[in-house]
């Protein structure tokens, strides 16, 4: 879902507002793998590296498992193929993070990887980052991007310009987070309320609003 760190709710899609934000794209070595990323400060919750499986650089690895250093130690990364990668971004290789990234969750249901959290609720990393936990978000990035800086393990860093979901509410980057969610059928609700104004069970008020002005209204509805 859209996570709202600041509100504490989630919002739908309309109810978001896009951005253009200029960031930093990160260039990680992910073991014989570099990644651009703009969030390393999620790479606790990696649980893959996903390639376009047409891409000739990294065919061979495609069903590998590889070792990727980080400041609190070793993460063991399955390697997935998957047409939905763009050879053409950074270096063609993906970090997966599927509790923090939409298009990440929805690659994880195709190749059924597990889902780490480690960032909570009000936007703090949580006890799966070691040193890190407790931290918000932006002082996070800052601090994990200086420990991969004295691990050598950053290769470049480059301005990045691009759209960036916020809260139409308070402008707060949204967090995806993975949420329980409840779908309620509206038509068999809307019809017991219809029959209970029949049966003069409700009133509105004001009395112009009456019973043919609110089928109609549903009626144009789409389910």
């Amino acid at each position: 879902v859209n996570w709202c760190t600041k509100h504490q709710t989630s919002l739908s899609d309309v109810e978001t507002e896009t951005i253009e934000k200029n960031d930093k794209l990160y260039y990680i070595k992910y073991g014989p793998f570099t990644v651009a990323t703009v969030r390393p400060e999620t790479i606790f919750g990696d649980v893959a590296i996903a390639v376009n499986p047409a891409d000739t650089r990294y065919q061979k690895f495609i069903g590998q498992t590889v070792d990727v250093q980080h400041p609190e130690g070793v993460l063991s990364l399955v390697v997935i193929g998957d047409e939905e990668v763009d050879p053409t971004f950074g270096t063609g290789a993906l970090k997966i993070t599927p509790a923090h990234d939409h298009n990440d969750f929805r690659m994880s249901e195709t190749h059924n990887l597990p889902r780490v959290e480690v960032i909570d609720q009000f936007g703090k990393l949580n006890d799966k980052t070691g040193k890190y936990a407790g931290m918000k978000i932006a002082e996070a990035r800052t601090n994990v991007v200086e420990d991969l800086q004295t691990l050598g393990l950053i290769e470049k860093i480059e301005d990045y310009t691009h759209a960036v979901p916020t809260c139409y509410k308070c402008s707060t980057t949204i967090e995806p987070r993975v949420m329980p969610q409840w779908f309620v059928k509206m038509a068999p609700l809307a019809k017991m309320a219809a029959n209970a104004v029949r049966a003069e069970k409700i009133r509105f008020i004001p009395d112009n609003f009456d019973l043919y002005k609110m089928q109609h209204g549903y009626s144009r509805h789409r389910p």
